[in-house]
């Protein structure tokens, strides 16, 4: 009965993804590497300085390793200079969103995406959804 319950195989997305792990679902979403110069200097403004872990386990998975005013405003300012070098070539950020995203997508982010004022404003509004920040 419990293998059978469609709660058992949809579990929510709970954990904020990494610098790196968003940074990766970001180009996975405009299907190439973000045309940005300075990447390992954007990692550790975002608190994950590639190639030096706090430790030998590696990088911790607390959510708290990563939510801090300063990160988030990383995230933010670098979607946003992500989607302004991409504006021209993301036309229907509500498109891409439904592609990348499918039945993940909620309408709340749909609806979000929808009021943008411009397809730049959409692209970055997707970028910082719980959807795409979360894994």
């Amino acid at each position: 009965s419990l293998l059978r319950a469609p709660e058992a195989w949809e579990a929510p997305a709970m954990r904020l993804r990494s610098p790196l792990e968003f940074v990766m679902a970001a180009s996975r979403i405009i299907g190439a590497a973000p045309p940005r110069p300075g990447l390992l200097r954007d990692l550790a403004a975002m608190g994950q300085p590639a190639f030096n872990a706090p430790s030998p386990k590696g990088w911790p998975e607390e959510d708290n390793a990563w939510v801090s005013p300063d990160g988030l405003k990383t995230r933010l300012d670098w979607s946003i200079d992500l989607a302004g070098r991409l504006a021209g070539s993301v036309a229907d950020p509500r498109a891409l969103a439904d592609q990348a995203l499918g039945p993940a997508l909620t309408d709340e982010t749909r609806t979000a995406i929808a009021r943008a004022e411009s397809p730049r404003q959409g692209l970055a509004i997707l970028l910082m959804s719980p959807e795409v920040q979360r894994r």
